[in-house]
């Protein structure tokens, strides 16, 4: 028997085994100690009133290195400070519908947008709530030299607002502007009428706000641009006082409309924005980079207006023959425009040496792309995404949040990954923590070079939907946490809410350390769960083992090693049996001594350097069948001992048996880290139930060890029953005790008449 790589068994009492098993090991990553990391906090956005409710919308930074975090909240607890414009939150009942017509819609608290501002060492300096009794949420965020900020977004009714402003008096407007200094309170806030959708907004020198958003009747002004479009374009004087201009432009829409994404401002005054359209007649410009619309459906446009709001500089669509939707856009001071956003085309624009060449997603992948000062041609453009994710069979787990530049035009790109994302040498974080996806943090040169790149995460799922870079050169992120282990510097765990956290992303000249996931996969299938005694299990992690994995022989006692090549994994204090070790991969098994118990903790150490500690709960039973990866065949024998297969079904009646792991105890016991015996041989302590296409029962005749194998493998001989219709798409699925198969990754069998 060869262990590791693949495992080997021969035949055994009950049925003939002369197939070959091939379990694959994956470059799968995990979690890791957090020696950059800055701060880690709580956002408190969400109470639970509805999953939908609270989001984190725009972020920015100042000089000091102050970050402030805009969006929305339904949290009556939101750490608002003394003196603040509004200390409490506005209510309002809101309703949601449900997935049954038949039910009523259900009722939660509405949000109010929310303003926060936090030193750089995370402590809360000021926090307000704005807001009325309907639903409101703020999407844009800016901040000037004097500390003012600067917040856009969307209102509802009784939203507060101050007299004085260029707009009039409107009671059904749904946007608004406002501007609050930290320590005098609401300086102005306007609601503007005939402004929708996402609602941006950005600052210049002299303190004069700029907005955009979607035309629904904006009245435009005097000498701007007077377009026919649907994108607007707003600048504000200093003192809020005048509408300096307001401009109207884009095309006649067609199918899927026009909307504005983002607005940057340069020094002169001039202002840029991203959006989307699907408008054939947008006023692009001669020599734009494209002139006409790409795509079948809409694609990201690039415009510049100049200062007085008169005329484009230039405009320009951007994107392949599918589908683009442009989200963000940034600005460096040479006035090259950053674009970030989504495509669905195999073809969108790239240039020479991009960091990613394909669109390998299934549906939208990220892209970010910098345009020329002019708006003629492209100095960098890649996609950023699908190579970075983890498929569970078709889609990748990737999706980009944001990104921001620093003054020498590095980008700093923010979201959520799954396994395969490339960290840099010293990152924070260098591997996945499990729950299959993590906040990821990412450098690019102004050439569009990865320089540094980082997981930040915990055992559930996390995400980040905005960042902004410091003066320092650290990053702060915020995003949502589904992690109860999610690494906080201050206050209380997360679980379920918005996390911030400020970090330096890598250090080269950081010693890697071993770095260890927060979950465990079951050995079959790769599924993350409880542990079972005596399961054999997968360990996901990065620079804790060596290079070029080494698989496990047993010793002259006919165990397998509990060191090997530097390694050790500790459940509890009871060191496991190794069966496979690499740096980002470990196949163990698990100590049949966890019987009895609720939990256990388990570590890593390789070359005497221990990785952090996970928790993981201990269940009677956790059982998954393997897997012929990468389908999801099962690893079955016909009644002749044949591999089952689609060309090589199983008869109605004959028997077949299947092999799994994390069945628990047997009965007699077989120690941990023995290969099973041809006799006695051990039944499973606890009764399995077999199904087919997850309701049919089939009779089991044999569920027990698996001579030669490890003996944490089970083996179950069932027959099989009539089924409705043959085909290959039959799942199999089990119960044993209180543990039961993945429902949503059921193994399949192969079924003829």
């Amino acid at each position: 028997m060869s262990i590791g790589g693949e495992l080997r068994y021969s035949s055994g009492g009950m049925s003939p085994v002369r197939p070959l098993i091939v379990i694959a090991f994956l470059p799968f990553l995990a979690w890791c100690q957090t020696p950059g990391l800055v701060y880690s906090r709580v956002l408190p956005v969400f109470s639970g009133g509805n999953i939908t409710s609270g989001i984190v919308s725009a972020i920015a930074a100042d000089a000091a290195g102050n970050t402030y975090l805009t969006g929305s909240t339904e949290n009556p607890a939101f750490p608002v400070t003394a003196g603040a414009p509004q200390t409490t939150f506005g209510g309002g009942t809101c309703t949601a519908p449900t997935y049954n017509p038949l039910l009523p819609p259900t009722s939660y608290p509405c949000d109010d947008a929310f303003i926060l501002e936090l030193d750089p060492h995370g402590n809360v300096v000021f926090g307000t709530y704005l807001g009325g009794s309907a639903f409101d949420e703020a999407t844009g965020i800016a901040v000037d030299s004097a500390g003012n900020i600067y917040v856009a977004g969307t209102a509802g009714r009784n939203f507060p607002t101050t007299t004085g402003g260029p707009f009039g008096s409107s009671t059904s407007a749904s946007a608004f502007l406002a501007k609050i200094n930290p320590a005098t309170g609401l300086v102005y806030s306007y609601l503007i009428p005939g402004l929708g959708g996402k609602v941006s907004v950005a600052v210049d020198a002299q303190g004069d706000v700029y907005f955009a958003g979607d035309y629904s009747g904006f009245a435009t002004t005097p000498g701007a641009l007077q377009g026919k479009g649907g994108i607007v374009v707003g600048k504000l004087n200093a003192a809020g006082t005048k509408l300096v201009y307001g401009a109207q432009f884009g095309g006649t829409s067609g199918v899927l409309g026009e909307a504005a994404a983002g607005i940057a401002v340069d020094s002169s005054g001039n202002a840029y924005i991203a959006g989307t359209t699907s408008s054939t007649d947008f006023p692009t410009t001669t020599g734009a980079f494209q002139t006409t619309l790409p795509g079948r459906f809409a694609a990201a446009f690039v415009a510049k207006l100049n200062a007085s709001g008169s005329a484009l500089v230039y405009g320009t669509y951007l994107g392949g023959s599918d589908l683009e939707i442009a989200s963000q856009i940034r600005l460096d001071a040479q006035g090259d425009a950053y674009v970030l956003g989504l495509s669905d085309s195999t073809d969108f624009p790239l240039t020479p040496g991009a960091f990613q060449t394909a669109n390998t997603d299934i549906g939208y992948t990220g892209f970010l792309s910098k345009f020329k000062p002019d708006g003629s041609s492209l100095v960098f453009s890649t996609y950023i995404a699908g190579a970075f994710g983890f498929s569970t069979g078709t889609n990748p787990l990737f999706s980009v949040g944001s990104f921001d530049i620093d003054s020498a035009g590095d980008v700093f790109l923010t979201g959520q990954a799954g396994s395969g994302f490339p960290v840099t040498p010293g990152a924070t974080q260098s591997c996945l923590a499990g729950g299959g996806s993590d906040i990821f943090v990412a450098e690019f040169t102004p050439q569009g070079k990865l320089s540094a790149a980082s997981y930040l995460g915990g055992s559930g799922g996390d995400s980040a939907q905005v960042i902004a870079v410091n003066p320092d050169g650290t990053v702060t992120v915020a995003g949502r946490s589904w992690s109860p282990d999610f690494p906080v510097t201050m206050g209380p765990e997360p679980w379920i809410d918005y996390v911030v956290a400020r970090l330096q992303i890598a250090d080269a000249s950081r010693p890697e350390k071993p770095c260890m996931s927060l979950a465990l996969q079951n050995g079959a299938s790769f599924i993350e769960g409880p542990v079972a005694p005596g399961e054999l299990v997968t360990l996901r992690g990065n620079h804790f083992g060596p290079d070029t994995g080494q698989p496990a022989t047993v010793d002259s006692t006919g165990r397998l090693p509990a060191a090997l090549a530097g390694v050790r994994v500790f459940f509890d204090t009871t060191p496991a049996p190794l069966l496979y070790v690499q740096s980002q991969q470990i196949n163990l098994q698990a100590p049949f001594e966890l019987a009895g118990k609720k939990s256990t903790s388990i570590h890593v150490e390789y070359q005497g350097v221990s990785s952090r500690t996970a928790q993981i709960a201990v269940e009677d039973a956790a059982p998954d069948f393997f897997r012929r990866l990468p389908s999801q065949q099962g690893v079955i024998f016909n009644s002749d001992g044949s591999l089952n297969s689609p060309s090589n079904p199983a008869a109605v009646g004959s028997a077949v048996w299947i092999l799994g792991t994390g069945g628990g105890l047997f009965t007699p016991p077989i120690p941990t880290g023995a290969m099973a015996p041809f006799t006695p041989l051990s039944k499973l302590a606890l009764t399995p139930t077999v199904r087919i296409d997850a309701g049919i029962p089939a009779q089991v005749q044999y569920a027990g060890s698996s001579p030669t194998a490890p003996s944490g493998v089970f083996q179950i001989n069932f027959v099989v029953p009539p089924v409705g219709t043959y085909s290959s798409t039959h799942t199999v699925d089990v119960t044993i005790g209180p543990g039961y198969t993945n429902p949503l990754q059921t193994v399949s069998i192969a079924i003829g008449q």
